[in-house]
């Protein structure tokens, strides 16, 4: 398309890249509606599955700035992926083909230097300045490229190349793109201490599991998700028995110890699909999806078996106490109706489960509001840790 080189439009054209330039400045990036592109805001990432590819609005505004203010026929956002190679996560007029095929090394080629340096780099001639580059299937010699990054972190490269009209692209666009890149990392930055803010507020500072809050709303969402799809949900309430006993002998710093290695184990036992939370103090619940009592209890005694071959770390060769876990079951929607239901009813039975000695005890409806509960059918098998300093 040739461009007009008319001294109205010229005028007009001037007017608008200063205009746009100095709200870039100014970062009033929101004012560019007016130009016909969308609002570009960090809220664009307040929702994002995979931190490395940001959300569709912020590329969207991004990509539209790039096509219209630069006036870039082709462009594409290239992010590393979990080997350091960078990947087209996004583009415009690039053929699938060549979104597929591109994978880059850091300093290979155009983008991988400019990833490799972390300086931005504008070629008006590629044919001149970078023999290298391969420009068959583009219109024009000129492109740019520029790193996405932030302090010392790198995300990828932004790049555009065949300005409409044929000419090359200058300072300007260098400059816009470069901004624009910037706004791309500061984004994925913040979404990233969202999702930082927002692990550590769902986590336990002790043990590293979930903690009792997200628990509450994980148990809840599971049994919605039940309840709609006709299907059954198990929860298992667990305790270290006696463990006041070693807390007040050997300290809780020495308590403390064992209730991570024991947290851990849990976590590599149970199912992917599994939530394992602490509960409180020493007591932690698991959520088991799509599993009724029978398969709870199955997931029980894996985990007996799986803490009482573990060797646990211990503060010194005196720190010794027998140790009993005790393991609650209740399921939804039957017996329990409801979140509070399937709560107590676990816990219930964990209580049962501890005055009996045994490993294993399911609640069922003929137990007491005194939490007694049924025995399991499965093998009851004490569990008995010993801390021997081995």
């Amino acid at each position: 398309m040739a461009l007009d080189t008319s001294s109205s439009s010229r005028s007009v054209a001037g007017t608008m890249r200063s205009d746009v330039a100095a709200l870039l400045w100014k970062g009033q990036a929101s004012a560019m509606h007016q130009y016909g592109i969308e609002r570009l805001s960090p809220a664009a990432t307040a929702k994002i599955d995979d931190l490395r590819v940001p959300h569709e609005g912020l590329l969207a505004s991004t990509f539209a700035v790039i096509t219209h203010v630069l006036r870039a026929r082709r462009c594409s956002l290239m992010l590393l992926d979990d080997d350091q190679h960078l990947v087209v996560s996004k583009s415009h007029g690039l053929g699938p083909e060549v979104v597929a095929g591109t994978r880059l090394a850091i300093g290979e080629r155009i983008a991988g230097q400019v990833a490799a340096t972390r300086k931005p780099l504008l070629i008006t001639n590629a044919g001149m300045t970078v023999p290298e580059v391969n420009y068959g299937n583009y219109a024009t010699r000129s492109f740019i490229s520029v790193p996405i990054s932030s302090g010392n972190k790198l995300y990828g490269v932004l790049n555009a190349a065949d300005k409409t009209g044929d000419i090359p692209f200058d300072e300007f666009d260098l400059t816009t793109l470069t901004l624009l890149a910037q706004h791309v990392a500061s984004c994925i930055e913040n979404a990233e201490l969202h999702q930082r803010i927002a692990r550590l507020a769902n986590t336990d500072g002790l043990t590293g599991l979930h903690n009792h809050r997200y628990f509450q709303e994980r148990l809840d969402e599971e049994l919605k998700r039940a309840q709609r799809f006709g299907l059954t949900v198990s929860l298992l309430m667990a305790d270290l028995d006696s463990f006041k006993e070693f807390n007040d002998q050997h300290g809780h710093p020495a308590g403390d110890v064992i209730l991570e290695q024991v947290a851990q184990v849990l976590h590599n036992t149970v199912r992917p699909s599994d939530v394992v939370s602490r509960y409180g103090g020493d007591e932690f619940a698991i959520i088991a999806p799509e599993t009724d009592a029978a398969g709870a209890a199955t997931l029980a005694r894996r985990l007996a078996r799986a803490l009482a071959r573990h060797r646990y770390l211990t503060p010194g060769p005196d720190a010794t106490l027998e140790v009993r876990l005790s393991i609650g079951i209740s399921s939804f929607p039957a017996p329990a109706g409801s979140q509070t239901d399937i709560i107590a009813q676990a816990d219930q039975a964990m209580y049962q489960a501890k005055q009996s000695r045994q490993t294993v005890a399911i609640w069922r409806k003929a137990s007491t509001p005194r939490m007694r509960a049924a025995r399991s059918a499965c093998t009851s098998t004490a569990l008995h840790l010993s801390w021997n300093g081995r």
